[in-house]
């Protein structure tokens, strides 16, 4: 079976193009060819079922003397009529995404057609305290709520892809919502979604979960070597980072408000009483030398205390938390328009873009990167 996955490591796209075809001796020419088409090598393969109906023509026609053929190809009808539970609204969908691209074929007749929907379908669930929206990679997610689950990917082009057989038994009103979202489909379907539901691979966990995950690595790592918790109120932060989500338009507000909650697991969660307690019952410092520390200086006395590292050294350690509370300023609070643009200029620099930068998604994505990096660093260092 052809795999959707290219060679070069990048996922074809369904085509449809002129096409010749040779075999023994024969020759047909396709006015519209479905093909498989690599976007990045330009590798071209033919479906499972192109292929299988190719060879069923020549089998009916190699007797018939003829040695070149001219077809019209591949028509784009849609779904003859399906028993689709009462209810169902109708959606724009493609019959030739379930018949050639690779493994959607599997099951009842048009059960994982996929179905698209501009990006904006997920804010109303990300907004909407009765859903929860989890990116447990960065293009393949869920929406739950007490009564379903929808898993759901996003594919290179920023549409969102969910199967036609999850959609058709939820609500009439929830239908009509997504109807309204509802989009032509690209024929590309080439994402973590794709590969975790069709071939089993485990997909890369989201940034965020990666920070997640570190951030409670090296809270266990503390507790098992120094027997003190770094953070504090866990019920309260897990809260928090269930509801945070990687923002879909990267608007200021949104970054916003995910920076914001971001500080707050990762800042305001630390336990300065927990802290000053076990700093100043193992060191020389006392309760006048902390009286000042909070939060992100105090961590700062303590890893400069206890992993023996230098003032530099944790300087530029801790540096994204100090640039993710700049940024939580800039993005979530009212400040002059001078005193934004002072800051961003002052954060970008620090975080190694252009001064000019003000690209939002790029300040994020550079900005978590680093974040995971200062806790890679941290564990390193406890290890």
């Amino acid at each position: 079976m052809v795999k959707l996955r290219c060679k070069c490591g990048d996922w074809k796209v369904l085509n449809f193009e002129r096409y010749v075809y040779e075999q023994d001796e024969i020759a047909i020419a396709f006015d519209l060819c479905p093909l498989l088409i690599c976007p990045s090598c330009g590798n071209i393969d033919l479906p499972d079922y192109t292929y299988n109906q190719i060879q069923k023509f020549i089998s009916e026609n190699k007797d018939s003397g003829r040695r070149v053929f001219q077809l019209k190809g591949h028509s784009k009808e849609l779904f003859e009529k399906l028993e689709y539970p009462k209810g169902c609204v109708d959606y724009k969908f493609s019959r030739s995404d379930f018949l050639f691209i690779p493994a959607l074929s599997i099951g009842s007749l048009g059960d994982f057609t996929p179905v698209f929907f501009s990006l904006d379908v997920l804010i109303n669930y990300m907004h909407n305290p009765q859903y929860t929206v989890h990116l447990g990679a960065e293009t393949y997610g869920q929406i739950s709520t007490e009564e379903f689950v929808i898993p759901f990917g996003i594919n290179r082009n920023g549409k969102v892809i969910m199967w036609l057989t999850d959609i058709i038994k939820l609500p009439e009103e929830e239908q009509y919502y997504l109807r309204s979202k509802n989009i032509s489909s690209d024929h590309d379907v080439g994402s973590e979604f794709y590969e975790g539901q069709f071939e089993g691979v485990w997909a890369e966990p989201s940034k965020l979960n990666q920070v997640n995950s570190l951030r409670k690595v090296l809270s266990q790592l503390i507790i098992q070597v120094y027997g003190f918790n770094l953070f504090m109120l866990d019920e309260e932060a897990e809260i928090i980072t269930r509801r945070i989500s990687k923002p879909i338009y990267f608007t200021d507000k949104e970054v916003g408000d995910t920076f914001e909650d971001i500080n707050k697991v990762l800042v305001e969660s630390l336990n300065v009483k927990g802290i000053k307690t076990f700093i100043i019952e193992n060191s020389n410092l006392g309760k006048k030398d902390l009286a000042e520390l909070r939060g992100m200086k105090l961590f700062r006395c303590w890893l400069i205390q206890f992993l023996q590292l230098s003032e530099d050294t944790v300087d530029k350690l801790l540096l994204p938390l100090f640039v993710l509370n700049d940024l939580r300023i800039v993005y979530a609070h009212l400040t002059s328009v001078e005193s934004r643009e002072e800051k961003l200029s002052s954060v970008c620099k620090r975080i190694g873009l252009d001064e000019q930068c003000r690209e939002n998604e790029v300040i994020y994505d550079i900005m978590i990167d680093k974040i995971i990096s200062m806790y890679e660093t941290v564990i390193g260092h406890l290890n």
